[in-house]
């Protein structure tokens, strides 16, 4: 009997520890099971957390881009509006300067005397459309200058 009873009381004790594993098994697994929930969660608000930086660097980005492209349209701009004032300055200059050259400077007698005034006195319309010439070649290497500052931009951004 006394061995029924001993046999009883370790079949009790193995009983019990086969239940409490049972329960620890079962409290492990609800814990892993909410470990896993919880991963789960935070890897979506990661994510979504990442993706609002990347929306706010594109936003930041397309917004430098277009800061970029205004700067390049108010420089061209600017540089056609200054290109189209020279080229009227020069076209003015040219059309006064011809009368001038026409009226006054081609006059090759000495007021009053009939005689003839030396060359290099006057200046020649070959001489006037040299300089023009050359005034334009300045106000067109002008115009590549700013075409070449602004593909400058352009690569820069």
């Amino acid at each position: 009997m006394m061995k029924e009873q001993a046999r009883s009381q370790v079949f009790l004790a193995l009983f019990n520890i086969t239940v409490d594993t049972k329960r620890s098994v079962s409290e492990l697994g609800s814990l892993m099971d909410s470990r896993i929930h919880e991963l789960g969660q935070n890897q979506t608000a990661v994510i979504s957390e990442i993706w609002d930086h990347v929306k706010s660097y594109q936003i930041r980005q397309n917004n430098t881009l277009s800061d970029i492209e205004n700067s390049i349209f108010e420089t061209r701009k600017s540089a056609n509006e200054t290109y189209r004032n020279l080229q009227s300055k020069i076209n003015t200059n040219t059309e006064k300067a011809v009368s001038v050259v026409h009226g006054f400077l081609l006059d090759t007698q000495k007021p009053g005397t009939g005689q003839a005034g030396t060359a290099n006195q006057y200046l020649t319309v070959t001489e006037f459309y040299d300089e023009k010439k050359l005034l334009q070649q300045e106000t067109s290497q002008l115009q590549l200058r700013f075409e070449a500052l602004e593909h400058s931009l352009r690569e820069d951004g």
